[in-house]
């Protein structure tokens, strides 16, 4: 009985051992997957969400050819997290989310587009990737550690790196000589022993691999002497010895067509066995003395001729279908060409020539035919008329339709009794209806009086002549609505500008005293001016999906009262600057530039213009409210 229950518990050992080394391999796994994730520098957003729980909001996006930067601040803005973008990231996106937490869309571009996403507290720092990182990702090596077979999967990436993580993976002792570490690597081989696989990417990347006494591999470039992988006879390429003595070799393909092999060999070798190759008469004025290295499988003769002069001292000119070649510096072989502006005028274009282009080449300007006179070297010469004709474009126009609202609404009242004396009697005047605005006279004044002395129980007596007495209840009510549709126009990438304003003038007085012993005074008065004014300065740039780029700069002044009939008139000021993108011929409003203005200006007599009911006549009072806003409708055309 109990051999057979060390038989179970033996059994159930197993059984149990073998879950606990099942669960073992997963976490390992897991841990494996996690730091290979790391190591790709791919940020898990799920541990975040705890800190940020932000990221766990539903957006609805949907963007179509947008800076990465705007998308990410649309992102924010929708979302409430707080980001830092790199200014270095300059790609367009195009996606449609919907009902999409913000962490699966930031996990979507950190995947798709390389990025880098580290947080720092509560902001999430958005940046390319490490090109050492983007570098690691292309290289994957497997071990088997069970058979020790490796398997390797290596695009484009440095022998360094390569080597190091076949160190890490595999133990293995390795030496890089200098000249092999930098060199660009690819390879993909499956499930073969450690050496053997090595052995193999050399052979396919131009290297070699040697195994020391102690077991340590040395990477090393290949001798000189003996054939690269670049340096392999073309498949039905030109027979002999390669590279004997320097000697090129070139094989007519068919016509104007050709294979080339040229390694160190002088210019004037390669010339004088290309050319009689071609049928092409050519006239050698001076010995070259350059040494170039070319290798082609098929290439045409004008392509050959472009390759085999760039970055030598000398150059060709075409004479009645004869090529002469020499050096740069002699004056027969330079080429001259007149260059005719379409679109541009020379003035424009020629300060925008990088000075690497106007090297060993004369250029005149010619206004009268809006030209550009280029002599020099006729590759030169060639490469320089390129240049400007890829700048000789036809500049867009585009159409700018302003419309300006400005819309004022304002309301007066002026209500009281005032009262004084004059130099003269003063006539009875004024309005009655619909407001009460009059002027009475002391006879007026002196009626009115009398009128009230009849009733007999009071006697105010009567005013002087020169006694008079305003009396005042009004209301103003006005609306002004001011429209204006100005159209500008204007090229692109310049400002266009409109103003419109008044001007008014103050008096200024200097007085000038001079002399010693006596002195004498001089009074000079100016009139100096100030300007108020509606400005819109608008500068337009069209990009290449016909949209069209606004920079807008408004600003308006209104005077207000002068402190003094001499002093400079008040002014106030709103203006406002934007930057926006609209589609060509989509119109937008900008402003909402409001202005409030209330006032309330009470005179009366002390003690009694606080009395009720006596205040009304004891007391003048002006009330005024007032309101403006500005309304501005700009809408873009583009005119080719």
């Amino acid at each position: 009985m109990k051999e057979f229950s060390r038989i179970l518990q033996f059994f159930n050992w197993q059984k149990y051992s073998r879950i606990v080394l099942i669960i073992y391999l997963i976490i390992s796994w897991g841990l494996s997957a996690h730091a290979q994730k790391q190591d790709q520098g791919i940020l898990s957003l799920d541990s975040l969400t705890r800190k940020i729980p932000a990221l766990n909001t539903e957006v609805d996006i949907t963007v179509s050819n947008t800076p990465v930067q705007e998308f990410l601040r649309g992102l924010a803005n929708q979302s409430g997290i707080n980001i830092n973008i790199d200014p270095g990231l300059n790609f367009n996106v195009s996606n449609n989310f919907n009902k999409v937490r913000v962490r699966d869309v930031l996990q979507f571009l950190q995947e798709n587009y390389d990025l880098d996403i580290k947080p720092m507290g509560s902001i999430l720092n958005i940046r390319k990737r490490d090109a050492e990182i983007n570098l690691r990702n292309k290289i994957k090596i497997e071990t088997d550690p069970v058979t020790k077979l490796v398997s390797l999967s290596v695009t484009q990436a440095p022998v360094r790196m390569v080597v190091n993580q076949i160190i890490e993976r595999t133990g293995q002792n390795i030496i890089v000589t200098p000249g092999v570490g930098e060199l660009q690597v690819s390879c993909f081989i499956r499930n073969m022993p450690l050496i053997p696989a090595l052995e193999k990417m050399a052979m396919g990347n131009n290297f070699s691999v040697r195994k020391t006494e102690d077991g340590v591999l040395i990477f090393e470039a290949i001798p000189a002497t003996q054939p690269s992988a670049q340096a392999t006879r073309p498949e039905n390429g030109p027979k002999g010895n390669r590279n004997s003595g320097g000697t090129p070799e070139i094989k007519l393909l068919k016509k104007d067509t050709l294979q080339i092999y040229a390694q160190n060999c002088r210019l004037d070798e390669v010339i004088g066995k290309l050319f009689p190759l071609v049928k092409k008469p050519y006239n050698l004025i001076t010995s070259l003395d350059d040494v170039i290295s070319l290798k082609y499988e098929s290439i045409p003769f004008e392509a050959l001729l472009k390759e085999l002069f760039a970055g030598t001292s000398a150059t060709y000119k075409i004479d009645n279908g004869r090529y002469r070649i020499g050096k740069r510096n002699i004056i027969d072989l330079e080429e001259v060409q007149v260059v005719q502006l379409k679109y541009r005028t020379i003035d424009s274009i020629s300060y925008i020539i990088p000075n690497q282009l106007k090297k060993e080449v004369d250029i005149k300007l010619y206004p009268d035919m809006n030209s550009l006179v280029i002599s020099g070297a006729r590759d030169r010469v060639n490469a320089l008329t390129a240049f400007i004709h890829d700048l000789d474009k036809k500049i867009p126009v585009i159409l700018i339709d302003v419309m300006i609202i400005d819309y004022k609404n304002s309301k007066d009242v002026s209500t009281g009794i005032t009262a004084g004396l004059s130099d003269k009697p003063t006539v009875s005047g004024g309005n009655v209806y619909p407001s009460v605005d009059m002027k009475l006279g002391s006879s007026s004044v002196n009626e009115i009086i009398n009128g009230l002395n009849g009733f007999g129980w009071v006697n105010l007596g009567k005013v002087k002549p020169n006694f008079y007495m305003t009396l005042k209840a009004l209301e103003q009510d006005g609306i002004i609505d001011l429209k204006s549709t100005p159209q500008l126009s204007t090229l692109n990438g310049h400002k266009a500008k409109m103003s419109i304003g008044n001007t008014e003038y103050y008096q200024e007085q200097l007085n000038n005293i001079f002399g010693s012993m006596t002195t004498n005074s001089q009074m000079i008065t100016t009139y100096k001016p100030v300007d108020a004014e509606l400005s819109v300065t608008i500068r337009p740039i069209v990009d290449g999906n016909e949209e069209v780029t606004l920079d807008i700069k408004v600003e308006q002044s209104d005077f207000t009262d002068r402190i003094s009939a001499y002093a400079p008139p008040g002014k106030v000021s709103r203006k406002f600057e934007s930057l926006i993108r609209v589609k060509d011929q989509e119109m937008i409003l900008l402003g909402g530039l409001e202005q409030k203005e209330n006032r309330d200006t009470r005179n009366g007599l002390p003690l009694l213009s606080r009395i009720p009911v006596l205040k009304w006549i004891f007391t003048s009072r002006d009330k005024t409210n007032s309101k403006s806003k500005l309304n501005i409708f700009i809408k873009p055309t583009i005119i080719n």
